[in-house]
């Protein structure tokens, strides 16, 4: 049987209702009575992209601790969301986050696969 377009979006949102209700019945539950959440919420994409957008990008994350960085040029990349960035102390001892994302070229200018540690000091960055 193949599914029309909005037959399977109905389907994912059904789904996904499900796992989110399973949730809240786990979270209302005393400690005594506790249970761990549905296997769905670590493995399901549809639930994981449901987080990203309404959970993760709709507020601030903490994605290091300032004492990861004591000194200026300090720096640590991540990946965030499929987003690369790096932490860095910069000269006035602000800590930033930034793209590491060529806005010309759209890749990445740090890749650890072209000898660029993942973290370290530099007096700049290109």
């Amino acid at each position: 049987m193949i599914m029309d377009a909005h037959a399977f979006k109905t389907a994912n949102e059904d789904r996904l209702s499900r796992t989110q209700c399973s949730i809240l019945n786990a979270a209302e539950k005393t400690i005594e009575n506790a249970v761990a959440l549905p296997p769905s919420v670590y493995i399901d994409a549809d639930f994981y992209n449901w987080e990203v957008e309404h959970i993760f990008k709709k507020q601030w994350l903490c994605v290091g601790h300032v004492s990861q960085l004591p000194n200026p040029g300090d720096y640590f990349n991540i990946n965030l969301l499929n987003e690369p960035m790096v932490v860095v102390r910069s000269k006035d001892g602000k800590v930033r986050v930034l793209s590491r994302v060529c806005p010309h070229r759209a890749m990445d200018i740090m890749p650890e696969a072209y000898g660029h540690p993942p973290k370290g000091n530099r007096r700049s960055f290109f």
